[in-house]
This record gives C-alpha cells, structure tokens and sequence, in this order.
C-alpha cells in the first residue's frame, strides 16, 4: 500500500482539499503518525467524532506518545467531557512535560473550572516553553480579563494575534475584547 507523505496530508487537511492519491484507506492506517495526521484532516472536515477515534487509535498504536495523548484530551475538552481530558491530559503531561499546547490545554481546563490563578500560571508555563503558542496567549488572556485585569487580557490576546495572524479565532477574540472595552478595534 502507498501512503501519503505526512507533510502533505498535513498541508491538504490545512487547505481543506481533498486526501491526495495514495492516501491508505483507514483499515490500512498502520502507524501513531499516520492516525495523528487523519486526525487533523478529519476535524478539518468536521468529523469530531472521526477525529477523535482516530487520535485514539494513534494511542492505541503508541500508548507512550504523550502528543497521542494530547490530541485525545484536546479533544475530549471540545466535546465538554472534562473528565475524560483530564485523564487523557494527565497521561500526556506525565508522557511529555514540556509539550506546550498540553500544558495550555491544561490552563483552559482549570480556567473551564473557575480556578483562574492556576490557569494563569499554566499558560505562562505554556509561553516559556513556547512564547509563540497562540492558545496559551489566548488563554492567558481571556483569564487576565475575566480577573478584570483587562488592558493586560487585551495586549496578551493582541500577542496572540500577531503570533498566529492565520488564525481567525484569534483576531475576533481580540476584536470582541477590544469593542468590549470601548475600543472598537483602535
């Protein structure tokens, strides 16, 4: 069986196009890798659910890749099972430490539980390992203004923006923060 080259799964899901010739139909997807990378394209498709089974598949394949387990928790937070990404994220910290978006994601589950002084630390914890992490500004941005801490939320959420400028979610959370504050996007 040929397989696509990772990269250029990877890229096509990005793109939304579709799966290039010689992608492995699932019941031939025989790697962690490979799993990861469907994935990515199946919830660029929208299919959660598929996202999901095939990130668990990655684990089920490599029990020991702490970003397996990553994808897994983040996953099951989109899907609001808290408990289930707990577990998953636990797992994926003990696997990986230092895997900044894991530890991201575990800001946003305590800032999910209104613990926004440990959420904050996480996120910082996040931008040392990785200041150009968008999620983890954003994070620490959305609890910062949530403390009433709002000009720091604004320019935290700003730095995410400019960090990952490809990433709509981000400038409308900037832009909604920025109206929210009387600025209007100034």
């Amino acid at each position: 069986v040929q397989t696509c080259a990772l990269p250029i799964c990877l890229i096509a899901a990005a793109q939304l196009r579709p799966e290039p010739a010689g992608t492995p139909p699932f019941e031939t997807v025989a790697t962690a890798t490979e799993w990861q990378s469907r994935s990515y394209a199946l919830q660029a498709r929208t299919d959660l659910d598929g996202a999901l089974a095939a990130a668990r598949a990655a684990t089920e394949r490599r029990p020991g890749s702490g970003f397996a387990w990553a994808r897994v928790a983040e996953l099951e937070f989109g899907f609001g099972r808290t408990a289930e990404a707990e577990a998953a994220l636990d797992r994926a910290l003990a696997l990986s430490p230092r895997n900044a978006q894991a530890v991201a994601l575990k800001g946003f589950l305590l800032a999910a539980r209104y613990r926004s002084r440990e959420a904050e630390a996480e996120f910082t914890r996040a931008l040392e390992l990785d200041p150009g992490l968008g999620n983890a500004w954003l994070g620490r941005g959305l609890v910062r203004i949530r403390q009433g801490r709002g000009a720091e939320g604004r320019n935290d959420l700003l730095i995410a923006a400019a960090t990952e400028p490809q990433r709509a979610l981000l400038r409308s959370y900037l832009g909604k923060a920025q109206a929210d504050a009387g600025q209007g996007g100034k």
